[in-house]
């Protein structure tokens, strides 16, 4: 007896074939690893497997159907209740969230588990708060439980999702990058958790880019390249991977006496409190970047590292409690003079970005220094954005639509975006999240080249050994 059985399925999006041909099956209890790089349709099999999505020819009989279900021994072609069996947490419920603003507390989005709804439409029974509480408490989030969803970092969102999905004791659960945006102690309490369960009988599909985030606990491998998919032995995969890149990247701590002169500084810190809502976020932080520095930023999720570049891009421009901050040697400044001197780039703004423009046209909207400012783009702000992506080695991208561009080549774009207005200094904050090796190598080579360029880097990372370009860096950690 299968969960799901896949028979000669094809997924198509506007007329394009993204899965081609697929046989599969899912047994009860069953863990799969399942890898591929971006753009290689990975997501598109996890979303035809949970049903969020239909093959070809779906409504065939049962014999030749290309997905049939077999929930609770009954075999279905239609997907309706299926979802509410099979857990789901990805990069595309986290970017649902974010587009539409969906204000919940972390408390009420797990309890929209239960009912695999976005929202909170139906009242949960005491039992089931209780199980939600004992959840959030499982993954490390019922001191946030009140805290809008909204107002979570990264890797604090992607524990709350991953309370909703399991919140409902799902039979199976399919986890996508799972790991993305959360520090190496929450990763350690996450395999941990997964293992408890597979240990009690739930089946997992987790999608990873790389062979080497696959726990060791899963043998079954699947490859997905190019919409296809075959099954391969995790020993021979071993041998034919290479270990995950390593730099030798040189960091040196953060020890200085005295802060120095706040005009000579690019960034001048000094005893700087933040509040997101009544929970303080960066304490009494000082700090100072000096020319020709190059900074990376670590700390749990939390800690405060997007907040800390957002105050320095001017998106949170005061501190609190008579903290002084400094940008360029100017106390107050203009905004306008700052984003022109500093360029930024993080998940939020990327998650944001929903226009339907051509990659050309999103770098030259950098021209635009409100995020979220458009209308008709002039000729010199396009021929400034044609220039630099040929800068960039960008020109075979220039013409595709944002949105069928991979996660690899979205994010180069907003580098690009970024660096439109000759900025001094480039904040990122996690700019490797979500990217296979290929695509981590790309920016990597990139950030190398504006470094040896003069350009000065503010990098928040959880891996500093994978993620920065081999150059020095001094290191801040929360």
């Amino acid at each position: 007896m299968y969960l799901v059985r896949l028979k000669h399925a094809t997924v198509r999006t506007d007329g394009k074939i993204i899965l081609k041909d697929i046989s599969w099956h899912w047994k009860p209890g069953e863990s799969w690893g399942i890898i591929g790089t971006n753009g290689t349709g990975k997501t598109t099999f996890l979303r035809l497997v949970r049903g969020e999505i239909f093959p070809e020819n779906y409504d065939a009989p049962h014999a030749t159907a290309p997905r049939l279900y077999f929930m609770d021994g009954i075999a279905s072609i239609s997907p309706i209740g299926v979802k509410e069996k099979i857990g789901y947490i990805g990069p595309e419920l986290r970017l649902l969230y974010r587009k539409q603003r969906w204000d919940l507390s972390a408390r009420d989005t797990v309890a929209s588990g239960f009912f695999d709804s976005n929202l909170l439409y139906n009242k949960p029974t005491r039992q089931q708060w209780q199980e939600i509480d004992a959840m959030l408490e499982t993954v490390g989030m019922q001191d946030l439980a009140p805290v809008s969803i909204q107002r979570l970092s990264q890797g604090q969102a992607a524990r709350v999702l991953l309370a909703r999905a399991l919140v409902g004791n799902p039979q199976a659960l399919i986890l996508d990058e799972v790991c993305d945006g959360l520090d190496a102690n929450a990763q350690e309490k996450l395999m941990l958790l997964l293992r408890e369960i597979q240990a009690k009988g739930v089946g997992i599909l987790y999608a990873a880019h790389d062979i080497h985030d696959i726990p060791e606990w899963i043998d079954r491998i699947l490859v997905i390249n190019d919409g296809t998919v075959k099954e391969i032995q995790r020993p021979e995969i071993r041998k034919k991977q290479q270990a995950r890149n390593k730099n030798k990247t040189a960091l040196k701590e953060a020890s200085r006496d005295t802060l120095g002169n706040p005009m000579e500084a690019v960034f001048y810190l000094d005893n700087v409190d933040i509040f997101l809502g009544k929970k303080q976020v960066l304490k009494q932080l000082s700090w100072v970047m000096q020319k020709n520095e190059n900074w990376v930023i670590t700390g749990k999720n939390g800690a405060g590292k997007s907040t800390l570049l957002r105050l320095l891009y001017g998106g949170i421009f005061h501190a609190e409690n008579g903290g002084k901050v400094f940008r360029f040697g100017k106390e107050d400044g203009n905004l306008w003079d700052i984003r022109e001197n500093i360029g930024y780039v993080s998940y939020e703004m990327q998650a944001d970005f929903s226009y339907s423009v051509n990659a050309l046209e999103t770098v030259a909207l950098g021209k635009r220094l409100i995020f979220g400012q458009f209308d008709i783009l002039d000729k010199t702000e396009l021929n400034a954005a044609r220039q630099l992506m040929r800068q960039l080695g960008l020109t075979d991208i220039m013409r595709q639509p944002f949105s069928d561009l991979s996660h690899g080549q979205r994010r180069i774009v907003f580098i690009a975006r970024a660096l439109i207005n000759k900025p001094k200094v480039l904040l990122l904050d996690e700019p490797m999240s979500g990217l296979d090796q290929k695509a981590r190598s790309m920016v990597r080579d990139l950030l190398t080249k504006l470094m040896d360029k003069g350009i000065q880097l503010v990098i928040a990372t959880h891996h500093p050994a994978e993620d920065l370009p081999n150059r020095p860096f001094h290191h801040l950690k929360f």
